[in-house]
């Protein structure tokens, strides 16, 4: 193979990598928001609707997309004013009344863009034996417009953690800290597919 040869071939070498590079990266665009629907910047986080027996577990997922929320970038609309404005407006009501406020309700009571509405679908634990325990947390997100009370955007991640003991004591244990584990697994791939907010850095 002459000099020249080999110079040509290395130079499309490089050009194909370079391509593939850029195709990769134009694949990996950041999620966006449906045009026409405005600048969001203000999320509130809706209660909970839990669909299982855990009682804690929704509030832990609540409170941890709340902080991820703030990490992506949109401003914190506290929970306890977010609650205390729901139950203001649904004083006396069930809880779903307030769980499933209408998006327009939510924006007029506190001035949000969006609504954050969370599903907690599953949240459980298998034990076989006193030895093997996965844990399994599901959930649903779904963002709406509190103007059009159209979705935004919506997400359903599931997420299956196991765990091993020889003991029934010490898997327990682990089983608690799994549960978190899991919450924050299902948290962190949901907010991957958001678009990011008005404060993100980069």
């Amino acid at each position: 193979m002459g000099m020249k040869t080999r110079v040509l071939l290395a130079a499309l070498i490089v050009a194909i990598g370079l391509g593939g590079c850029s195709w990769s990266k134009a694949g990996k665009a950041k999620p966006q928001f449906p045009p026409g629907e405005g600048d969001i910047r203000l999320i509130a986080v809706m209660p909970v609707l839990n669909q299982t027996k855990e009682r804690d577990v929704p509030r832990l997922l609540r409170q941890k997309l709340y902080d991820q929320l703030y990490f992506k970038g949109y401003p914190k609309i506290p929970l306890e004013v977010i609650d205390g404005k729901l139950d203001e407006a649904f004083k006396g009501e069930p809880d779903h009344f307030r769980y499933n406020a209408a998006p327009q309700t939510v924006g007029r009571l506190l001035g949000a863009d969006a609504a954050l509405y969370v599903t907690l679908l599953e949240a459980s634990v298998t034990s076989s034996m006193g030895v093997y325990a996965p844990v399994t947390v599901s959930a649903l997100f779904e963002l709406r417009n509190t103007r059009s009370g159209e979705v935004l955007w919506s997400s359903n991640q599931k997420t299956v953690m196991r765990h091993y003991d020889i003991t029934k004591k010490w898997l327990e244990w682990k089983t608690r800290i799994a549960f978190e584990d899991a919450i924050d697994d299902v948290v962190r791939k949901a907010m991957a597919t958001l678009p990011d907010g008005p404060n993100a850095l980069g």
